[in-house]
């Protein structure tokens, strides 16, 4: 089951309790309030992920400055955001799905699904711009990796030449002793 066809299943499970209830003055409050109800299943799907909200908002409002070594953090919550919520309503407004997951439980409780849309107008494309710069960090982060993978196999090799060396320095030395003992003995025998 997608999380999308999950929220749409706990949204439907939420009224039918209501319906049960009889409650149609709560009823009529949640189907107003749609887009508050994603806002707490996006807050639950964000919790689960650990996903810290304020630093996201933070990110957001950043104008010039988007912090790469949180990027990571922050496509997984865009993943979140956007895929998880492609509800009917908001198939083709990803910048009210962007806004409503992103301003979460600092956002107006009572906004309309028209307040939402009037509340975001840049959320798009400050989605594509991240998605451009998560992809120049991806490039630079394998071009690191090879570097550091390329430098821990030279030091590997390093090490293993250096053990050669030493090896063969013992055994040089080994070879040397023995040959010095040798002609010390045969010096002896010589002499005597």
């Amino acid at each position: 089951m997608t999380q999308t066809n999950a929220i749409a299943d706990m949204f439907a499970a939420r009224i039918e309790r209501e319906q049960d209830k009889a409650c149609s003055a709560t009823l009529a409050k949640l189907k107003k309030n749609y887009a508050y109800f994603q806002q707490a299943a996006i807050a639950e799907i964000l919790e689960e992920n650990a996903i810290d909200a304020a630093f996201i908002n933070k990110q957001q409002n950043a104008t010039n400055f988007f912090d790469m070594k949180a990027i990571d953090r922050t496509t997984v919550y865009l993943q979140v955001a956007l895929k998880s919520l492609s509800l009917d309503k908001f198939t083709d407004n990803a910048r009210t799905v962007f806004m409503t997951a992103c301003k979460l439980f600092d956002a107006d409780k009572h906004m309309t699904l028209n307040d939402a849309c009037a509340s975001c107008t840049s959320a798009k494309d400050k989605r594509f711009a991240i998605a451009k710069d998560h992809e120049q960090y991806i490039s630079r982060r394998e071009q690191m990796l090879e570097a550091a993978k390329r430098q821990a196999e030279m030091s590997l090799k390093s090490l293993q030449a250096l053990n050669m060396i030493i090896l063969v320095s013992k055994h040089t030395y080994k070879l040397n002793a023995d040959s010095t003992i040798v002609q010390k003995l045969r010096s002896v025998i010589e002499t005597k």
